[in-house]
């Protein structure tokens, strides 16, 4: 059997200044990658480089018969051996021979798991539409825990759309209420309103419409088609946190309705793809935007099925 130690490991004399040399350039990666825009992991990937080449020289001098220790008297030691000019790494060393330990109780098995969710359909694209609609279901409930967030990652465009759509929807019993947004990198965008709005299937008549690729050069061959794209594609798919994304679009889109809506009522055919902080932002843009100015914009989704083809979603609009 082989357990996990962590062991401090006295630097043999001729790799010492490597060492120092190597600490130096890491504590510079981490300080410098403070200073980037969030997604950009271009020093953080310098500074784990930098740190494994340090174990590397740890391991070199424990085969070569340098003193280590481990545990509380090992830590006493190292600090001791430091005091004298040495250089020491702690190192992981997770083969070392021992008994593992082992939890629960011996012959009952694995613990069984909490819940178990299967769905009523065989198809994928169902099965993730019931699962995302039960999980917002749960999240939006009186006995709802601290847990109650929306988790968008991984769900499809058209599910994503009319799903939230069908939540946002407000009866007249209901109050409005807000969940958090949590992606699959651990980062918040903006909260979301649901049971926020009543929404309509048809749009008022009288509205001039405009079309949209919800993203730029996604789809080329619709630019003769479209009055032009929403969102540019340069600008909202750069290396950052998914939560970062969310917001700049949820930004921009609400800015954009309010100027275009401020010409008269308008309605849009969004022609759409599944990148989820888009999506998402978006459609916070426009529940945000029928909120606070009812009756002036209706937006008709189209789901990307194919090279050429679209399949209308259900309408967002409000009389």
């Amino acid at each position: 059997m082989t357990l996990e130690c962590t062991t401090y490991v006295r630097i043999a004399e001729h790799l010492a200044p490597t060492v120092r040399k190597l600490r130096q350039q890491s504590e510079a990666a981490l300080r410098r990658s403070a200073k980037l825009p969030p997604g950009d992991r271009s020093e953080i990937r310098r500074y784990e480089g930098l740190q494994t080449a340090i174990e590397r020289c740890a391991v070199v001098s424990l085969w070569a018969g340098e003193p280590n220790c481990s545990g509380a008297d090992g830590v006493k030691a190292a600090q001791t051996w430091e005091s004298y000019g040495a250089e020491i790494v702690e190192l992981r060393l997770p083969h070392m021979e021992g008994e593992t330990e082992f939890t629960g109780v011996a012959g009952t098995g694995p613990p069984l798991p909490l819940s178990v969710w299967r769905s009523e359909s065989d198809l994928p694209h169902k099965a993730m539409a019931e699962r995302f609609r039960q999980l917002l279901e749960a999240a939006l409930s009186a006995d709802a825990t601290g847990d109650a967030v929306v988790r968008p990652s991984g769900v499809t465009n058209s599910v994503l759309t009319e799903t939230l759509r069908e939540f946002v929807y407000r009866s007249p019993e209901e109050a409005m209420t807000a969940l958090p947004v949590r992606y699959r990198d651990g980062s918040n965008g903006p909260s979301f309103p649901f049971r926020a709005v009543s929404l309509v299937d048809v749009a008022p008549p009288g509205f001039r419409r405009l079309r949209f690729t919800l993203l730029s050069i996604r789809h080329v061959e619709m630019d003769c088609e479209v009055d032009g794209a929403w969102l540019r594609n340069a600008k909202v798919s750069r290396p950052r946190l998914a939560g970062l994304t969310d917001q700049l679009v949820y930004e921009t889109s609400l800015r954009q309705l309010r100027t275009l809506t401020e010409r008269g009522p308008i309605t849009i055919d969004m022609y759409q793809t599944g990148l989820e902080t888009a999506v998402v932002g978006f459609y916070r843009a426009v529940t945000r935007h029928l909120i606070e100015r009812p009756g002036t914009l209706a937006v008709s989704p189209h789901y990307f099925r194919g090279p050429g083809r679209f399949s209308m979603g259900s309408l967002w609009a409000t009389k």
